[in-house]
């Protein structure tokens, strides 16, 4: 296996998508507040150690960002109603409105980053993704 190659892959895909900008895609958020942001927004009610498990953060790190998300009034904890150790998360108005502001300005990039790319290259594209998720996908997922 030729590990240079999947790293040489791994920063040219970092940098297509943006991923060292400060701010993702010239949001007021970094991309991990707004990853953080569009996880919670697709998975109302998910809790602190499934971003940890999911996103693979550190909880410290995971912590300090519900932390200032929530100072920002972007998100809010409730108490799980099943355990009270447990506590849920969610946006607030605030928090729906730029996570919809994210999915509007990620599919703008994508469409533009996508706009000259035949019809057939597209589903080659989407066949390779595929197939990276396939491989990879059951090593890392465990």
């Amino acid at each position: 296996m030729n590990i240079e190659n999947i790293r040489e892959f791994n920063r040219y895909y970092a940098r297509i998508l943006g991923l060292f900008n400060q701010r993702a895609y010239g949001l007021k958020y970094s991309f991990s507040e707004a990853r953080i942001i569009e996880e919670i927004g697709m998975k109302p009610g998910c809790h602190s150690q499934y971003l940890v498990d999911y996103l693979k953060l550190d909880k410290g790190y995971l912590s300090r960002i519900i932390s200032k998300l929530e100072q920002d009034e972007v998100l809010y904890r409730e108490t799980n109603k099943c355990d009270s150790r447990i506590k849920s998360l969610y946006l607030t108005e605030k928090g729906e409105s730029i996570f919809n502001e994210i999915n509007g300005v990620t599919n703008k990039y994508l469409n533009h980053l996508l706009k000259d790319i035949s019809e057939q290259d597209s589903k080659e594209l989407i066949k390779a993704m595929t197939s990276i998720k396939t491989i990879i996908g059951d090593q890392y997922e465990k």
